[in-house]
């Protein structure tokens, strides 16, 4: 998606991917934008990517729960419309 300036953006409610480190073991796991924060704005719609890597840029996210569909056939996932009762942020 792009921002209304035409340069790609993150959006509120977007879906994203992102390698989560848990006992040892790395994943990839899909993760639902719920807050974007800078040293400025406190509730952001969106930001430029461009600007993702800065440190006074934090995200909020929430995992989302995905099942197989149909659950015997590979590469075809949905969004069960949960996610973890948890959010992670990231800085910069």
């Amino acid at each position: 998606m792009y921002s209304v300036l035409g340069s790609p953006a993150l959006f509120l409610g977007d879906p994203a991917a992102t390698l989560v480190w848990c006992t040892e073991h790395v994943f990839l796991t899909v993760i639902l934008i719920t807050q974007i924060k800078t040293d400025t704005i406190t509730e952001a719609l969106s930001i430029q990517h461009e600007f993702l890597s800065n440190p006074c840029v934090s995200i909020h996210f929430q995992i989302m729960h995905l099942v197989q569909v149909p659950p015997q056939q590979e590469g075809n996932w949905k969004w069960t419309g949960k996610s973890e009762p948890y959010s992670k942020t990231t800085v910069g």
